[in-house]
């Protein structure tokens, strides 16, 4: 095998367990390939073992093999198809709202990455607070709904000024 599991970077996270802390170690480029373990060092160790196998499994399948994120150079220029339907309505949306296409189509993309990431931050209160929850003795869990999450990311955006995000009624 010639990838070196060593140039994937690792994200490191942690979870309240009812015996205690449990350490988690993720690959960006692999949504499925993990470690977890008792200390950060062992789930680092076990993400690697874990993905040491998986890239064996790739290569002996025949499947491309990610390169590590870190290695790819991003120039800030992407370029993009669109059916003639959805040009013609984003160029009317950008249009009203008094902007280019281009800058309608990156705030377009911004949100939707945002309210991702704030989705994917909800996901783990969600679990962490049922863990909680039912550790404490209370049995209503929490949902979140892809509205309310919007939401939150809309009034966050709003209330620290990054940008003005169009609202949709």
């Amino acid at each position: 095998m010639n990838t070196n599991c060593d140039l994937y970077k690792i994200l490191l996270s942690t979870e309240v367990t009812d015996e205690g802390i449990e350490y988690y170690a993720e690959f960006r480029e692999f949504e499925y390939c993990s470690g977890c373990g008792d200390t950060a060092d062992a789930a680092i160790q076990d993400a690697r073992e874990n993905l040491k196998i998986y890239l064996e499994e790739l290569e002996e399948a025949g499947k491309t093999i990610p390169q590590p994120i870190a290695d790819n150079e991003y120039s800030g220029r992407y370029a993009l198809r669109l059916s003639k339907s959805l040009h013609k309505k984003a160029a009317e949306c950008a249009t009203r709202e008094g902007v280019s296409l281009n800058s309608f189509i990156s705030e377009a993309v911004c949100e939707k990455v945002e309210n991702t990431y704030i989705y994917n931050i909800l996901n783990k209160l969600e679990t962490a607070v049922d863990k909680i929850t039912t550790m404490v003795g209370f049995a209503e869990p929490m949902f979140y709904s892809a509205l309310y999450v919007n939401q939150i990311s809309t009034q966050t955006i709003n209330k620290f000024g990054y940008r003005k995000v169009p609202q949709i009624n």
